[in-house]
This record gives structure tokens, sequence and C-alpha cells, in this order.
């Protein structure tokens, strides 16, 4: 039952993630990227509490992505990947892809719902954009990650290192065909059109705010996210130049209330803030209804 379960999650992954563009008919294992290009929002979560435990609880969320947050936590590639497990359980064997194929019902087939498909995984990785990044980024899109954001980037090259990391590099999550189509798939998008990695920059200092136009020019880049703009006139100005050159922001607001709004203004990636604070939040919520339930304060 439980690779019977497995197989339904992946034939969800499967079916979300084809497109057919006007271009080209290709499966995509990045579905964010073809959500993105849709212009349909998407919706994310930071990752603090990295646990197979909390994959899990995320695999069905309906969440477009999360973020694990490899900065501020404990430097731990192996929390990361616990995480990576609980959302998919195993990686994608070739085996478990031909299954699940055989599994995706034709038009006489019986109607069926499947769940939402897991949450496109990204990772903040540990060091700022001037310190040595391609390690942090080669090993995290090996474990799964289909992307990554670069804390406080001040410079082009910050990027250009990311970008680098990110070119041919090693992933289980990614099915293996042919040789020359594997050599497209496992590199940084847009950079190539058939790329699956996905290259942010996190622009959170007056440093990178006076660079932007440079960081913005870099082939490779795909989405900015605006963690501490210093003023809403600076932010708004950043959003429009990221929409003309068709860059990816995601907004540093975590009210639901105005995601609208900001989706108006450009935004296209939306956080629900911390896993932790949702877990208190709604353990607060359920304690106050608690606690008027019996009397107490």
């Amino acid at each position: 039952m439980r690779r019977l379960a497995r197989l339904w999650i992946l034939c969800a992954v499967i079916l979300s993630g084809s497109s057919l563009t006007a271009q080209q008919n290709e499966l995509r294992f990045n579905r964010l990227i073809v959500q993105l290009q849709q212009g349909s929002p998407a919706l994310g979560l930071n990752i603090g509490i990295r646990s197979v435990e909390t994959g899990r609880l995320l695999r069905r969320s309906g969440l477009d992505f999360i973020v694990i947050d490899m900065e501020h936590q404990v430097y731990d590639f192996t929390a990361m990947r616990d995480v990576i497990l609980g959302l998919y359980e195993q990686p994608f064997s070739p085996e478990v892809m031909s299954a699940a194929a055989e599994m995706v019902p034709t038009r006489t087939s019986p109607p069926f719902f499947p769940p939402p498909p897991p949450p496109t995984v990204l990772v903040k990785i540990a060091r700022r954009g001037h310190d040595q990044i391609q390690f942090d980024v080669r090993h995290a899109l090996k474990m799964g990650a289909m992307g990554v954001f670069i804390p406080f980037t001040e410079s082009p090259a910050d990027i250009e290192a990311a970008v680098e990391g990110a070119t041919n590099a090693e992933s289980s999550y990614i099915l293996r065909g042919a040789r020359q189509e594997w050599a497209e798939r496992n590199n940084p998008w847009p950079l190539n059109p058939k790329g699956e990695f996905l290259v942010g920059a996190m622009i959170e200092s007056l440093e990178g705010e006076a660079h932007i136009d440079e960081i913005l020019s870099t082939p490779g880049l795909a989405m900015v996210w605006l963690a501490h703009p210093s003023t809403e006139a600076v932010a708004n100005e950043i959003v429009k130049k990221c929409v003309e050159r068709g860059i990816f922001v995601a907004s540093p607001h975590v009210d639901p209330t105005s995601f609208k709004a900001d989706m108006d203004a450009g935004y296209r990636m939306f956080f629900f803030g911390w896993d932790r604070d949702m877990f208190y939040r709604g353990l607060g919520d359920v304690m106050r209804t608690a606690k008027e339930a019996i009397g107490q304060r």
C-alpha cells in the first residue's frame, strides 16, 4: 500500500509537470517554472524545522514551493535531505517512474482525483553571496532541490558563481534520458531553456540595491527575493526592472491580505512565513479555544 501511495503521488507530479507550450510539448520536472511562466502566483513557506516528518506533513499541503533555510539554521545537508525524503520518500528511480507512467489513466479509465503534487524545493544556501558558494549549490541540487537563493547578493559575481555551480549539476530527482536531453535539463533556467534549476538572488542590503542593474543583467538569474528593501520606492523600482527582464520576484510580505496588491505590482512568489510560526499560531488558536471551553484564561 505504501508503494502504491508513492506511485499515486508520483503520477500527480508527472501530470502537473507536463506543459503543452506554444513551442514544445515536453515533461518538466520543475513545475514551478511552468507555473511562473504562465503568470500564476506561487505560494510558499520557509522551512526551519528540517525533518522527514516536516516533508511528510507538507507533501499534500498544496504549497507550490518551499524554501529550506540553510542560512539561519545549523549548516546540515543531512537535515535538508530529510525534508526532501519526507516529501518524495525516495529519489525518482527509472523503475518507479516506469511503474507510475503505467498507472496514468487513459480516456477509457475511470476518473480519479490525484492528490496535489509535493511542493518544489528551493534552498537558501548557508553562505552569503561573496563567499565561495559553488559547493553549497551543487550539493543542494544533488540532494533534490530544484533551485537556490543566494543571501546578501551584492554583485554579478555572486550570481555568476551560483549559475556556474548549477551548470551540469548532478541530481537524483531528474529522470535521466538520452545524453543530450540530460545535458540540457541539469542546467540553470532560463540560461538553458530546457534547464530545470532556478538561481535566485536575495537583495537585502544597500550594496545589493546599488548594483541591482548589473545583478539583474547576469545571465542565468531567474528569481529575486526582496528580503529587506530600504524603501517602498526602491522596491517598486526593482520589481519594475525584474518584470521587464522576465525575472520572477518574491514578495517580502507574509500577510495573505496583501498578496493581491503585491501581485498587481508585479510580484509572483509569496510566502506564508515560517513553518514554526504556522505551528505556534495553530497551536495558539487551539489553546485559546480549549481554555475558553474549560473556563480558563
